[in-house]
């Protein structure tokens, strides 16, 4: 496995890798049961020393066979090549110290590194592979969308229903933090502009969809301070805000590219967080899907952006058969 030649790995780094029937061989119908999608393996080889690394392993369409896997980049030598050599068959013993599913040790340990939050919304448990929150509740409006056709897992989609999900007893995060995540609007909100992406509590909104945003364009705005870039119908997006102490600015990000500065910084609150959706404005709710929502309590570098944008949209990593 490679990464792209201009987008160096980082230690630390989460990293997705999407198996079908492109990945090569017959590896999704190879791997069915639980105990089969154990029986993986990925080391690593740097300077002549030999790491196993840490998977988690999800179904994605049962009938395609299709999976999701996560690993985690280990540390990074400077000036040499990092391999990732990935292993996997029925005739591989089962891999339980390195092979997990979301929210146990295992995934917890891909996820270690400052991550506070990570849903994938891969089933209607709502999962935090940190393992730091307990699961969250599904509305009985929502829906996960089984199609992959939001990033390289399921989606949340919420249909304009007061909220979409709820992650109970957030522990928040201070002023230095990222929030991550993909969005596909496909209409109009209940509200005549603001579409509720994800608020806090019962006052706080994180961030905002400015659906026509009083007749001009769809922005998006919120604790980050508001774009300047446009996400429109139907179009899949990789959204981030960033808040740095040091610099004293939020920044909003869009596929990987920095957007809007904004002078001033923004912590998360610790209480419920409501995922396209606030009590308190309940026809105002962002109609679409969202996925891979993930909070860390550090602000991430543009590059460490750039990375995710790419790994999450299926084309940072190359493959050889070996």
């Amino acid at each position: 496995l490679a990464a792209k030649p201009s987008l160096k790995l980082k230690p630390d780094f989460p990293l997705a890798i999407s198996i079908d029937k492109s990945f090569g061989g017959d590896f999704h119908n190879t791997l069915v049961t639980t105990n089969d999608m154990k029986r993986l393996k990925i080391t690593t080889l740097v300077s002549g020393t030999v790491t196993q690394l840490p998977i988690e392993t999800m179904y994605i369409d049962s009938c395609s066979r299709e999976k999701m896997l996560w690993t985690k980049v280990p540390t990074v030598v400077s000036g040499v090549d990092t391999e990732l050599q990935f292993s996997y068959g029925i005739t591989l013993p089962i891999n339980d110290a390195y092979v997990g599913f979301s929210g146990d040790s295992v995934s917890q340990s891909v996820w270690s590194n400052d991550f506070v939050g990570v849903w994938h919304f891969d089933d209607e448990n709502i999962v935090d592979s940190t393992g730091i929150h307990a699961n969250g509740t599904l509305s009985t409006a929502a829906d996960i969308n089984s199609d992959g056709s939001i990033a390289l897992g399921n989606g949340l989609y919420s249909p304009n229903a007061t909220y979409a999900a709820r992650i109970y007893n957030f522990c928040g995060v201070g002023s230095d933090n990222t929030l991550e995540f993909i969005m596909k609007p496909i209409g109009a909100g209940t509200g005549s502009w603001d579409n509720y992406v994800i608020g806090i509590g019962t006052s706080n909104v994180v961030i905002v969809y400015d659906w026509f945003d009083f007749g001009s364009t769809q922005k998006i705005e919120g604790y980050y301070g508001t774009s300047t870039f446009i996400v429109q119908q139907d179009e899949i997006a990789h959204i981030v805000g960033t808040s740095s102490t040091l610099y004293n600015e939020s920044v909003l990000f869009k596929n990987g590219d920095p957007d809007t500065i904004t002078v001033g910084t923004s912590s998360i609150a610790s209480d419920t967080i409501y995922i396209s959706g606030n009590p308190n404005r309940s026809t105002y709710v962002y109609n679409g899907y969202l996925d891979e929502i993930r909070i860390s309590s550090v602000t991430r570098s543009n590059a460490w952006i750039k990375a995710a944008y790419h790994s999450d949209h299926g084309d940072l990593l190359t493959y050889n058969l070996l």
